[in-house]
């Protein structure tokens, strides 16, 4: 069955071990294959999986081990070690609508919740996460309210700014004597430089999540090494960034 990566995903992510994750999810399956209540029709069968492994885990006590460095078929076990660290509710409505990409409605209905309710507690667990992974963040954007802004939502988050830099050569320089942990960058530069062509330099000192902010976001689909980044279109809401960047340092490699 092809959801039954995710499904591990999660069910590891809940319990905080890939075996305690694993019987879980075979407990699920056995009673959704034995049981004689019917999946409904009106959700998908990939959302009433997780509402019924949901509601096995829930069933079991919600047993977790916050802490324990989950190592599963994830491609980011520091990830999984700072999700662990979160309460367990707020670390399974984080999972289901920031990694597993799940609507609102969908993480509300797999939680057994309103969906106002699910949408403050993905919020308050990005804010908490954002506390865990505090992160040093190089922004390159020559628009000064622009910046200005950029840094009050890095700020807010719990994260500090390195500095910021208006050209090209700044910002390498800066990257260069700073390592940061993210770069939100503009395309268009001061100096008429290019803010990709900084990125492709800086990145020669090790790979980082980038997240380009920019009024011309089809100029990014036509740089293959670029493919890897973030784009947000200006003009953009705090909300939305605060999302991105959340997204940006959660699936970042590194150690805690």
């Amino acid at each position: 069955m092809e959801q039954i990566p995710s499904l591990r995903r999660y069910a590891g992510s809940l319990t905080g071990s890939v075996t305690a994750g694993d019987a879980l999810l075979t407990v699920m399956m056995e009673g959704v294959l034995s049981s004689r209540t019917a999946l409904p029709d009106d959700v998908s069968l990939r959302v009433s999986l997780f509402r019924r492994l949901h509601e096995a885990w829930i069933s079991s006590g919600k047993p977790s081990a916050p802490g324990l460095k989950l190592v599963s078929d994830t491609e980011n076990p520091t990830a999984c070690y700072i999700l662990q660290r979160l309460d367990a509710v707020a670390r399974a409505a984080l999972i289901l609508g920031r990694l597993e990409g799940f609507s609102a409605a969908d993480t509300a209905f797999i939680l057994g919740m309103e969906e106002a309710g699910a949408a403050n507690l993905i919020s308050e667990a990005e804010i908490n996460l954002a506390k865990l992974v505090a992160s040093r963040v190089l922004i390159v954007e020559d628009d000064a309210l622009t910046a200005m802004e950029l840094e009050r939502i890095v700020t807010r988050m719990g994260h500090s700014v390195i500095g910021t830099a208006i050209t090209r050569d700044e910002a390498v320089a800066l990257a260069t004597a700073e390592q940061p942990d993210l770069i939100l960058s503009d395309v268009e530069l001061d100096d008429r430089s290019s803010g990709i062509d900084a990125v492709q330099r800086i990145r020669r000192l090790g790979h980082m999540p980038v997240i380009f902010v920019t009024a011309f976001p089809d100029r990014l689909r036509s740089t293959p090494k670029m493919r890897d980044s973030y784009v947000i279109p200006k003009p953009f809401s705090k909300g939305l960034m605060t999302n991105f960047i959340a997204n940006a340092l959660l699936t970042r490699g590194g150690s805690v």
